[in-house]
């Protein structure tokens, strides 16, 4: 009886079990430190994602807003070196909602890179096409080879049935004229040449093959080769020029300086460093033009200061 006793006196030294313990522990108060003890989660960094993006993205084309591989490898880098899946997926949302705000401005071209980045993602793991070698004659030999053997796997997939190789040859001669038209358009570094001719969709799949897009290689016009400082090119074409002169986008462009000697920075790198977001150039010596304000219909470009 005496055992019973002291066992009954000691219980209720247990003040979790009273009333007055249950309450107080589901106050606010207990509930909100309960929460910031146990939240031990890390913030999601993207600054390093960032950065990259706005980085490569003057690198786009100034019309179609496409960006080099060498770009979009960039920040894929940048992707790859986020801890976790919850940051990865962070930066997918991050990109997919700036390509939306850019379509809510109307901005085609930058929706376009948004888009671009956010497709080339990847978490790594896979097999990784071969970069495109820097000498433009082993470019052209890789390109070949690729779409040699590439036409050697397709026949190997030829359909049963007679008139085959006549249908397709008879598709390649039609399509003669839009690959001319096509190509003229191309080589046309005029800043006002217009949309793209109308071509058939096996033209447009024969371009970007032959581009060298999907098998490795580099597109025409797109410099794929280690990125150099945009303002150190524009200001070495400005170099011999005297003051006031004015060189258009393209020609900045296509000027050859020590920072790109084997090959051009893309017309896109070139405007968005003079045509910054921020509104003022920074490039010392060298005065931006808009489109225009030299003769009422001269193409957007820059000028030497004097």
């Amino acid at each position: 009886m005496a055992r019973r006793n002291a066992s009954t006196t000691e219980a209720p030294e247990a003040e979790s079990t009273t009333p007055e313990a249950q309450a107080e522990s589901t106050t606010p108060e207990a509930q909100a430190e309960s929460t910031t003890e146990t939240s031990t989660e890390t913030p999601i960094d993207l600054t390093a994602f960032k950065g990259a993006v706005e980085q490569v993205l003057p690198e786009a084309d100034d019309s179609t807003g496409v960006l080099p591989e060498a770009a979009v490898s960039t920040v894929n880098e940048q992707y790859r070196a986020l801890d976790g899946q919850k940051p990865k997926n962070a930066a997918r949302t991050w990109l997919e909602e700036q390509m939306l705000e850019a379509v809510g401005k109307l901005d085609a071209v930058l929706a376009r890179s948004y888009s671009q980045l956010k497709a080339g993602l990847s978490a790594g793991g896979g097999s990784k096409a071969e970069k495109a070698p820097a000498d433009p004659t082993a470019a052209y030999v890789q390109r070949q080879a690729t779409l040699a053997l590439a036409s050697q796997i397709v026949a190997r997939q030829r359909p049963e049935g007679d008139g085959v190789d006549e249908k397709v040859s008879e598709l390649v001669t039609t399509s003669q004229e839009q690959v001319e038209a096509y190509q003229t358009w191309l080589d046309n570094e005029d800043e006002d040449k217009g949309d793209a001719p109308d071509v058939s969709p096996v033209v447009r799949a024969a371009f970007k093959a032959a581009s060298g897009k999907g098998t490795g290689g580099g597109s025409k016009g797109v410099h794929s080769g280690p990125r150099g400082d945009i303002a150190k090119h524009v200001s070495s074409a400005f170099a011999d020029q005297e003051s006031g002169a004015f060189l258009t986008i393209a020609e900045i462009a296509k000027h050859q300086s020590p920072e790109y000697p084997s090959a051009p920075p893309s017309q896109g790198a070139v405007s968005a460093r003079l045509f910054p977001k921020s509104g003022k150039c920074t490039i010392e010596g060298v005065e931006p033009v808009e489109k225009g304000a030299v003769d009422g219909k001269n193409p957007k470009g820059a000028r030497k200061a004097a």
